[in-house]
């Protein structure tokens, strides 16, 4: 090798290594020092970090800030706003707490407290951190609104109108205030009438198979009534189920599910029994157990253990519920997933779902003659699907909703048959 061709070497290796330790060095670089400069500068780039969705390192430079200035209340809200933002809810709680105890009238604080208790679907106690803002500030118009907003959510609707009647003696000009008479006066019925259809069509071996639904619910002070009649029209006969649906409110944060259905038809079962308890739970957690039985005539019936776990989180709901066998069908196991995204409000989202194995909360294929009781429960199977819930001018709601499913048949192990549903639930608020 010449001495040229050595030099050129030479300056290709040292370019390399000087791009080498700059990429090296980048993410360095890109740190922002928080040991020095000015605590306020700080504050306003993690404020810049949190609103542009750098979440985390929003939160470095905050516990940065606050080991430096622990008084700091500004910086403590916006760390509990970002971990309040990605689910950390009781993380965000201990923030908040701890700058109320420097500061127990802090708006900001008390502010983003209430966030944090209505995320959670703890209504009782964000209401009373809006009743602590109120107390100080009875006028306050922002939580005034926000208050009357929440009561409205939670169905509380004479409450509601109570703090409007307030908005509209401070401001009667308020839009606000108007629009939230509207809509309470629009959904003061504690009623609703619905009708749902279903559609299965088969890839092979059965004909289409057709549901048809029709509700009433009835809404009390303690918990909600349905009474439910369904018509299917399966392997060339139809037939009828009657039910009964009964949520009663056990309690701040517990409520019960209580069913009853009966049919003399051979496409239900002849009596269907559920019972089920809910309990908030820490972390935007809920949990449930319960039973669900199936008698099919004297000598043949099924029950099974069924418990749910629901996560609350930001704009999402994440659900997970198996199903075990009790006696004959102990071994029988069952799984469901579904997912909520939440638009704006409960009466607004988009869902999927998705299962493994019988799930006695969906129809059967088969019919229950000729049948031991325990078969139906056993046939393996997959589904997934969508669909969408959604609130028209306060008085229609609308779901769509679309399912594959590939299930096992009844009197051929081991085959398989697949359907796809197509249905369509319309309710109206009375």
């Amino acid at each position: 090798m010449n001495h040229r061709s050595r030099h050129k070497s030479v300056i290709r290796l040292c370019i390399s290594a000087i791009l080498l330790l700059a990429g090296s060095a980048a993410p360095l670089l890109s740190q922002i020092d928080t040991t020095n400069g000015d605590v306020d500068q700080l504050y306003r780039i993690a404020r810049e970090k949190a609103v542009g969705g750098e979440h985390a390192e929003a939160r470095r430079i905050c516990q940065a800030i606050l080991r430096r200035a622990p008084e700091y209340i500004d910086v403590r809200v916006l760390l509990a706003r970002t971990e309040a933002w990605d689910g950390k809810r009781d993380e965000a709680r201990k923030e908040l707490q701890l700058a109320l105890r420097q500061d127990p009238t802090n708006r900001d604080a008390l502010s983003a407290l209430f966030d944090v208790e209505v995320w959670d679907g703890r209504t009782d106690d964000a209401l009373l951190v809006a009743d602590r803002i109120l107390h100080r500030a009875p006028g306050d118009l922002e939580f005034l609104v926000k208050k009357a907003r929440l009561l409205h959510l939670a169905r509380r609707d004479a409450e509601a109108l109570g703090v409007v009647g307030q908005i509209e003696s401070i401001d009667p000009t308020s839009t606000d205030a108007a629009s939230l008479r509207d809509s309470i006066t629009r959904t003061a019925s504690r009623s609703t009438i619905g009708a749902s259809y279903a559609a299965d069509r088969y890839s092979s071996l059965y004909s289409t198979m057709h549901y048809v639904s029709v509700e009433y619910s009835r809404r009390f002070d303690g918990g909600t009534f349905f009474a439910r009649m369904n018509y299917s029209y399966r392997f060339l006969r139809d037939g009828l189920q009657y039910e009964a649906d009964l949520y009663p409110l056990l309690g701040e944060g517990v409520y019960a599910y209580l069913n009853y259905g009966y049919s003399g038809s051979v496409l239900f079962p002849k009596h269907r029994v559920g019972a089920e308890v809910f309990v908030r739970l820490p972390l935007s957690l809920e949990g449930s157990l319960g039973v669900r039985s199936f008698f099919f005539d004297a000598s043949r019936s099924v029950k099974l253990v069924t418990l749910s776990v629901n996560w609350y989180t930001g704009a999402y709901m994440l659900s997970a519920r198996p199903y075990f066998g009790s006696g004959d069908l102990a071994s029988s196991f069952s799984m469901s997933f579904a997912a909520r995204r939440y638009i704006a409000d409960p009466d607004h989202y988009l869902y999927a779902r998705m299962g493994a194995g019988f799930t006695p909360d969906e129809r059967l294929i088969q019919t229950s003659e000729g049948f031991t009781g325990t078969e139906i429960f056993t046939l393996k199977s997959q589904t997934a699907g969508v669909g969408l819930w959604w609130l028209f001018n306060d008085l229609y709601i609308l779901n769509p909703s679309l399912d594959l499913t590939r299930q096992e048949i009844g009197f051929q192990r081991g085959d398989y048959v697949t359907f796809v549903t197509a249905g369509i639930t319309v309710k109206l608020r009375l």
